[in-house]
């Protein structure tokens, strides 16, 4: 992959990395209040998951690069806003563009790299490349942004900084990323909605046969919410009261262990290419099991331990997942794949989130880490007995 690509994805990763730790702190300091904290996360995650399959097409029919562009559009359009709102509604509308900004990046640029050098490079080096660009420019984003966060009155020196990258890769992705005209591009409108069809077609036709990977995607991002929303006040009330510091620390040992996974799944799928699905199911089984023990789990130092290494697990089944996906999708429909995956992912998710709190109500936190991480695993064996 050359090197203004490698830039490309670790500089976006580091961007949208920025606001992670101090997302909560922007939004109260730009119009949110605590009660309505939770509707601008809302907005923001309804706004992906509606704009996730549109985008893929888009990109598919219209070019990965204009998708790519377009997605920073929006981005410094939601950054620009959240910078002068200070009240709901300038912020609501910031939601929404950074939402539909998130979902226009979501595979285009993957998707562009992947047809461009997979023959070269193989279908598991090149997405491990991938994933470890964007762990690395996700922890160094998380790192600089922490302490951005608490420079200037509401955080503008970090929107600033945000708005300025955000810029930027606008210019460099222009500059420097080729791509050949969409088959669109020239066509009559018949044309255009005979080419629409037919991708809509292979998209359904890949999706039958990647119908297993996208089922255990969305089941064990039910299993990674409860692992992402809930760690901190597990990890805070089983730490001595002067380490409270210690949670940054572990956030980035949790991004670099996605690295490592990444590193090592990687290489075991390209020595052992016909393992790649026992691989696969291996670390799909895992995640789920490991973010269970977390919750029985009453040591810090061991729960440390289990986050990093849940951190591991999901680097490695994220890399034998991606390129299965690949694997069974046509080029000509990737970038629209790749949005039907994320979508599945936030949707579990979102269910995921739902639940957990009718069961938090019932049964308090640690029913929440013992009762969906054991219905994760229950369902996979069930998907995993059905696509054997």
């Amino acid at each position: 992959m050359k090197g203004s690509y490698q830039l490309l994805f670790f500089l976006n990763a580091a961007s949208m990395g920025l606001l992670t730790p101090v997302l909560s702190l922007v939004l109260l300091a730009h119009g949110a209040e605590i009660e309505t904290l939770p509707l601008f996360a809302a907005l923001f995650a309804l706004t992906i998951i509606l704009a996730e399959l549109p985008s893929g097409v888009a990109a598919d029919l219209f070019g990965r690069k204009c998708s790519f562009l377009l997605s920073h559009v929006f981005q410094i359009g939601g950054v620009l806003l959240m910078l002068k709102s200070q009240g709901p509604f300038l912020l609501a509308a910031s939601s929404i563009l950074r939402g539909l900004g998130s979902a226009f990046a979501s595979g285009s640029l993957e998707a562009l790299v992947i047809d461009q050098y997979k023959a070269e490079r193989g279908l598991a080096r090149i997405n491990s490349q991938i994933l470890l660009l964007e762990s690395a420019g996700m922890a160094a984003g998380a790192l600089l942004g922490g302490v951005l966060g608490t420079w200037g009155d509401g955080c503008r020196v970090l929107l600033c900084v945000r708005l300025g990258a955000e810029i930027f890769l606008f210019l460099l992705s222009f500059t420097c990323i080729n791509e050949e005209r969409r088959f669109m591009g020239n066509e009559s409108s018949r044309g255009q909605l005979f080419a629409f069809g037919k991708l809509m077609g292979e998209i359904r036709q890949s999706f039958g046969t990647a119908a297993a990977i996208l089922m255990a995607a969305a089941l064990v991002g039910s299993a990674q919410m409860v692992l992402e929303v809930y760690w901190q006040q597990n990890f805070i009330s089983l730490v001595p009261g002067n380490m409270a510091w210690c949670v940054g620390v572990i956030s980035s040992l949790g991004f670099l262990g996605v690295m490592l996974g990444n590193q090592f799944a990687g290489v075991w799928i390209a020595r052992r290419p016909r393992k790649r699905g026992c691989i696969y199911w291996l670390f799909k089984f895992l995640l789920p099991g490991t973010v269970l023990f977390l919750g029985l789990c009453r040591s810090w130092l061991l729960f440390a331990a289990l986050y990093i290494l849940a951190y591991v697990i999901l680097g490695a089944g994220e890399i034998s997942e991606k390129v299965l996906l690949h694997q069974a999708t046509a080029d000509q429909c990737r970038a629209g794949m790749l949005s039907v995956y994320s979508l599945v992912i936030r949707i579990g998710g979102m269910v995921s989130s739902v639940l957990a709190s009718f069961i938090a109500l019932w049964g308090g936190l640690t029913a929440v880490w013992i009762l969906l991480p054991a219905a994760a695993l229950v369902c996979l064996l069930a998907v995993y007995v059905k696509s054997r």
